[in-house]
């Protein structure tokens, strides 16, 4: 059994979430669990759209939300056709409704934006790609089932950086997921949304910016993964971090020994040509 985490930038598009379709085929004999981070920017807009509510801008939080709305039902429409786009729009439909009436309550009754809420908030984006992960999978000839995170990793109460409570999400994780011998070669895929959680109470939880790898990280250790996969979409190896410094270039050519010195500094994509880095575990 191998875990193969999506980052957001691997699922920003129609034609980026069926490639990640296409790599989870060719990936089938190895019995994959797919993690799945928020699509593109989604959390980011999350949070724009919470902090205009608590800070009262209300119509402001309202058009971004519907704007985030738009994609989602343009993402859904280009994936999906017939019973499946129905009923993933009813699922927008409720979600977006939830959010907006989380908003309404910052900007019109002075709710404050507590660390809780804002996990409510954040939460979404994952709860939103996983589901349309799946169901485009399924679309695509992948079959897949959807798992809801919340229900498999247990953590503790410190909203916005949850410690997950491990022999607990352990075993939550082993009991939802098939032993590989098992899941027959072609059964469904197991997507669930990485970076989210749950207390044992039920509340939304969330284990951090970055935290999709962590989560990819509890289930290969739950499953005692072959490997961890961690994908992502970039225009290849660069001079420096583009986040850092601006003016940087593509390598055209890199060797082995660059490619080691560059993961023993801590790079994370140094395979242009698989765009993704594998992590074994012993």
């Amino acid at each position: 059994m191998i875990v193969m985490k999506f980052g957001g930038s691997s699922l920003a598009s129609a034609i980026a979430i069926r490639r990640a379709a296409f790599l989870v085929r060719s990936e089938g004999p190895r019995n994959p669990v797919v993690v799945v981070s928020a699509c593109g920017t989604t959390t980011d807009q999350l949070d724009a759209i919470l902090e205009d509510a608590s800070q009262g801008r209300a119509y402001l939080a309202w058009t971004k939300q519907r704007d985030l709305a738009s994609q989602y039902y343009s993402l859904a429409s280009e994936l999906l056709a017939g019973v499946e786009v129905v009923q993933i729009e009813q699922y927008l439909r409720d979600v977006f409704r939830d959010l907006h009436l989380l908003t309404i309550d910052l900007a019109e009754n002075g709710r404050e934006l507590t660390p809780e809420i804002r996990d409510r908030g954040l939460s979404i984006g994952e709860q939103l790609s996983s589901r349309i992960v799946a169901a485009a999978f399924n679309r695509a000839g992948v079959p897949a089932v959807h798992l809801d995170a919340r229900e498999l990793i247990v953590t503790d109460d410190h909203f916005n950086e949850a410690a997950p409570v491990l022999w607990e999400t352990y075993a939550k994780i082993r009991a939802a997921l098939p032993e590989p011998t098992a899941r027959s070669v072609g059964g469904p895929i197991p997507v669930l949304a990485g970076y989210i959680g749950a207390t044992p109470d039920g509340r939304t939880t969330t284990l951090g910016r970055g935290g999709s790898d962590f989560t990819a990280s509890l289930v290969g250790a739950a499953v005692h993964a072959e490997e961890i996969q961690i994908w992502t979409d970039v225009d290849g190896v660069m001079t420096c971090d583009p986040r850092v410094r601006r003016n940087v270039h593509r390598l055209t050519t890199l060797s082995y020994e660059e490619a080691a010195e560059l993961a023993r500094c801590g790079a994370k994509v140094v395979l242009e040509s698989a765009m993704s880095y594998v992590c074994p575990l012993a």
